[in-house]
This record gives structure tokens, C-alpha cells and sequence, in this order.
């Protein structure tokens, strides 16, 4: 990830950071923050039908393959699939594209190394009596929750995610069939994203929105048999996660890569991010514009790098580097 409201705030906060020229051909932008969940599509689909657990993680998987293999490719797969169709200047195509994947990839690629390295995991591992990753994860919802948007734990935040998923195009569900097809292999893509944007405000509302902290109390006292379950409920002091921001600037590695190490708050890789994403898109958007996508042209402004450690795609993580307490 990061959690799904850290991607939504950053979708918000995105915003300020875009030309005039930019947003005055998406004049639809804020009705379309959900695009800004992404790959994580994949995860949110059909998360609740227990008898599609196995399901479940072969989406899981498919989201991982997202992550770290392939992205510049896939952002020109997907335009050529667009400017196929005809709808390659459509502002939900753009939206889609910009705002929303290349955001989110960006966001947890500046995110993910930091985060990986204080949590020593990264996806679930069933040998751990907890998944470290995902409380962090959750925490950092509620800290950015707070910060940007004045939240306490009695408010729910499901309707931040409200998106009539048949607003989602029959040539958005087409291109992204075409292109993740293409890419991936993935087949029927697009349509399980088009089901799943429907789905997230469900997600956040049977594991997140959390009044009383029944929740809370009851996935706490179920993890050591499900492991991860105490990443849910955002009814928790974000307390212990301020520690963990890196606001004395300490050194830090990335995990799979020790000779490359920063000194970056967490807080500065957010803003980061941001900044990165928006010249990304800006360039992006003239490149879209000028009607010539080359796939030179497109892997000259989308750097190929991985979601999970933020080096060069097509080589999974393999975590060496983690911090010491």
C-alpha cells in the first residue's frame, strides 16, 4: 500500500501541486479520488466472500506482480490501448492513469523503503505472530487522518470513498483489460477493477470505521491465528507510529540495498512524492497532448521502479536491510 487514506489524502493534496493549465481539463477531478488506490484494486476485490479465499490470494499475488515488475510498460500499454480506442484525452482515461496508478505506484515507492526497513516485513508471512507492516500502515491512515484532515476516532470515513462504479467506463474497464493483459497476463483486469471500486467503501466500513473499538478489540485478539488482523480498525492512538517518522533524521537503509541510504523523515518522502508525481504527470500530460506516445517517450518521463523498494522494476524484494532497535 500505504493505507487506502493515505492514498486518498494524497490524491487531494496532489491537486495543489498541478498547473491551472493541468486542471482545467479535469474539471472532474475531486469525484475521482478513488482512482488513487490503484494496483491495490486487486486486494480489495471480493475481499469478503470467504469462500473465495484462495481467490483472494491469487489477486493478492497478481497485486504484487503489479508492484514490482513492469511499470513504465504498462503505463504505455495502457495509452496505446487508449489511443486505439479513441479515448485517449477522455479526462476519467487520464485520471485514471495519472492521479490515480502512477500516484499511488510513486507514493509507496518513495514510502515502501523506509517503511519496510523499520518493520523488517512487507506482505503477510504466516511463520510471524504479527504482521508489522500493516499496523504501521494503519497507524500512518490515522496520523496523515489527523494532520490533513482534523480526524477523531467516532468519525467514519467510509464515505471518503463513495464512487458509483458505474461511473467507470466501459472503455476504462476495456483499455485496462487490454493493457494488463498485455503486460501481466492478467486476464478480465479492468473488469475486476471496475467491480472493486465499489467495494473499497465496503472494506473501510467492515474493517476500519471502528466507533465503539469493538473491532479493534476483537482483530487484536485474533491475529496471532490470522495474522494481520491488528492493521484494522482505525479506532488507535497514532501515537506509537510518531517515533517512527524519522523526524531526527537518522541514517536508514534501503532494505535491499545497504550502500543506498538517506536521512529522509517519512514526512519529507510523502511530500516528496507528491512533487515527483505532479512532473510526472505535467509531462505526462503534454506527452498525451502532442499525440506521438512512443514507448521511449513514455520511459523517459515514468521512471521504471518498483512500488515495494523503490529501485529498478522486475526484481522481487528480497529484504537484507532492517533497522535495530
Amino acid at each position: 500500500m500505504p493505507g487506502p487514506k493515505t492514498h486518498n489524502i494524497a490524491y487531494k493534496l496532489l491537486k495543489k501541486k498541478l498547473s491551472l493549465q493541468t486542471l482545467d481539463t479535469l474539471p472532474n477531478y475531486d469525484s475521482y479520488s478513488i482512482f488513487a488506490q490503484g494496483h491495490d484494486f486487486l486486494i480489495y476485490y471480493n475481499f469478503y466472500k470467504i469462500r473465495t479465499t484462495r481467490k483472494l490470494n491469487e489477486q493478492i499475488l497478481a497485486s504484487e506482480v503489479l508492484q514490482e515488475y513492469y511499470f513504465s510498460d504498462f503505463i504505455y500499454n495502457y495509452l496505446k490501448a487508449a489511443e486505439k480506442r479513441g479515448c485517449l484525452q477522455d479526462e476519467e482515461v487520464r485520471l485514471f492513469i495519472g492521479p490515480g496508478y502512477i500516484l499511488h505506484h510513486i507514493l509507496d515507492a518513495y514510502m515502501h523503503p523506509y517503511i519496510i526497513y523499520c518493520t523488517g516485513d512487507h506482505a503477510r508471512d504466516i511463520n510471524k505472530k504479527t504482521w508489522y507492516h500493516g499496523i504501521m500502515e494503519n497507524l500512518l491512515d490515522i496520523y496523515f487522518m489527523k494532520k490533513y484532515e482534523n480526524f477523531d476516532y467516532t468519525t467514519p470515513v467510509r464515505e471518503h470513498f463513495d464512487f458509483d462504479s458505474r461511473k467507470f467506463s466501459k472503455n476504462l474497464e476495456a483499455i485496462l483489460n487490454d493493457s494488463l493483459q498485455s503486460t501481466y497476463g492478467i486476464n478480465s483486469g479492468g473488469t475486476i477493477f471496475r467491480t472493486s471500486v465499489g467495494q473499497v467503501k465496503l472494506y473501510v466500513r467492515f474493517f476500519k470505521d471502528d466507533r465503539y473499538a469493538l473491532k479493534r478489540r476483537f482483530f487484536d485478539l485474533v491475529d496471532p491465528i490470522f495474522k494481520g488482523t491488528s492493521s484494522f480498525s482505525y479506532n488507535r492512538s497514532e501515537s506509537p507510529v510518531i517515533d517512527q517518522l524519522n523526524l531526527e533524521h537518522d541514517i536508514w537503509q534501503n532494505p535491499m540495498d545497504e550502500s543506498i541510504t538517506s536521512n529522509k523523515s517519512l514526512l519529507e518522502l510523502f511530500e516528496e512524492a507528491l512533487t515527483t508525481c505532479s512532473q510526472i504527470i505535467e509531462r505526462l500530460e503534454m506527452l498525451i497532448q502532442s499525440g506521438n506516445i512512443t514507448k521511449e517517450a513514455v520511459e523517459a518521463i515514468v521512471p521504471n521502479i518498483a512500488s515495494t523498494h523503490g529501485l529498478a522494476a522486475n526484481q522481487k524484494i528480497i529484504i537484507k536491510n532492517v533497522k535495530r532497535s
